[in-house]
C-alpha cells in the first residue's frame, strides 16, 4: 500500500509536467494580440476561357494590410503555415492551394515579401525560436483555376483562414467575396437570307451560279475569348455534307435545286464540322463577324419545279 501511495502522486506530476511544455510551444507576451484582416472585395464576375491551363491565376486582388503588434515566444521548432476554414474551402496538407469545392478553382493568400503564397500549415517547420515580433504586411488573394469551371456563382463570407505557428493564431483572415463565373460567349442574333425572286434554269445551272453574301454577326464578345470556332449543321436533309449543300425544308413548293453555303474565299463550307474564325483578334472583345455566301445548287438528274426555295441551318459557335 506504500508503494502505491508513492507511485500515483509522482505519475500525476509527470503528466502535468507534459501538458505543461506542450502549451508553452509558443506564448504571446502582454502586448501581442492576433492580427485580424476583414476584407470585402465584393461581386466579382469571372470569363474563363474553355482552354485555360489548370494552375493559371485567374484572379488577384489586394485584400489590405495589416500592422505590427507584439512579441511572442517559442520554444521548439513547430508547424506554421495557413489553416483553411473547412466550411468555406477545402484544407491543404501541401502547398499554397486550396480549393473551392464545386467551382474549379482553388485560393492562394501571399503577403507583400511573398512571390508566392503563404503555405500551408502541415507543410511547413520553423526553426526559429526564441522571441519573434509578429510584423503586418500587404496581403493579396489569389484565386486559380484548378479544374473545370462550372457556370454558376459562390458566395464566400466569415472566416477563410488561421494563420498559426503551433497553437498561436498570428493572423486570420476574413473575406466577403460572391464569384460568379459567366460563360464566355458572344451574342448572336438569328439570321434570315433573302435568296432573292428571280432565278432562271439557266442561271440555276450555271458553273457558279449567283452568290449571296451575309455575315454571322458576334456581338459583346468578352476579351477573354482568343479564338472563335463556329460549325454550320444542317435542320433538313444534307444533299452532300462535305461540300456544304443543304435540301430545301418540307414547305418549299420548288423541287431540283438545294442550298450551297460557301465562306468568304468561296470555298465550300463541309457541315458538321469545326471552322475557325481566323479574324476573331483575341483579348480585345466587341463585335466581329463572319462573312459567308449562299447560292442556290442544281441537283443533277432531277427536274426542275419552280416554287418556294427555303433551308435552314444551324450556327453553332465555340470559344477559347
Amino acid at each position: 500500500m506504500a508503494l502505491k501511495n508513492i507511485t500515483w502522486p509522482l505519475l500525476a506530476l509527470i503528466l502535468f509536467a507534459n501538458e505543461s511544455s506542450m502549451a508553452a510551444i509558443c506564448t504571446p507576451t502582454s502586448n501581442f494580440k492576433t492580427l485580424i484582416l476583414n476584407s470585402s472585395l465584393g461581386d466579382v464576375k469571372l470569363d474563363i476561357p474553355r482552354d485555360t491551363p489548370n494552375g493559371t491565376t485567374v484572379y488577384e486582388k489586394t485584400m489590405g494590410s495589416l500592422g505590427d503588434t507584439g512579441t511572442y515566444d517559442c520554444s521548439v521548432s513547430t508547424n506554421m503555415g495557413i489553416i483553411a476554414n473547412p466550411s468555406l474551402s477545402t484544407h491543404a496538407t501541401k502547398g499554397y492551394l486550396f480549393e473551392l469545392p464545386g467551382t474549379g478553382l482553388s485560393w492562394f493568400i501571399k503577403g507583400g515579401r511573398n512571390s508566392n503564397g503563404l503555405f500551408s500549415y502541415d507543410d511547413r517547420i520553423s526553426n526559429t525560436t526564441g522571441s519573434r515580433y509578429l510584423e503586418g504586411d500587404t496581403y493579396t488573394l489569389g484565386l486559380v483555376k484548378t479544374g473545370r469551371i462550372p457556370t454558376n456563382t459562390k458566395i464566400i463570407n466569415g472566416l477563410l483562414a488561421t494563420y498559426k505557428k503551433g497553437d498561436l493564431e498570428l493572423f486570420k483572415f476574413y473575406l466577403d467575396l460572391t464569384i460568379t463565373h459567366q460563360s464566355a460567349s458572344c451574342k448572336s442574333p438569328d439570321l434570315q437570307v433573302n435568296m432573292g425572286t428571280d432565278h432562271t434554269v439557266s442561271s440555276l445551272g450555271a458553273a457558279n451560279p449567283p452568290r449571296v453574301a451575309f455575315n454571322i454577326n458576334l456581338i459583346d464578345c468578352p476579351k477573354t475569348i482568343n479564338k472563335i470556332h463556329y460549325m454550320l449543321k444542317a435542320n433538313t436533309a444534307t444533299i452532300d455534307a462535305s461540300a456544304g449543300i443543304v435540301g430545301l425544308s418540307t414547305d418549299s413548293g420548288a423541287r431540283g435545286v438545294a442550298l450551297q453555303l460557301f465562306n468568304d474565299d468561296n470555298q465550300p463550307i463541309q457541315f458538321d464540322k469545326n471552322q475557325v474564325f481566323t479574324d476573331s483578334t483575341g483579348s480585345i472583345g466587341g463585335n466581329f463577324y463572319i462573312p459567308l455566301k449562299a447560292a442556290y445548287y442544281r441537283i443533277p438528274n432531277e427536274s426542275l419545279t419552280p416554287g418556294t426555295a427555303n433551308s435552314s441551318v444551324t450556327f453553332i459557335m465555340s470559344y477559347l
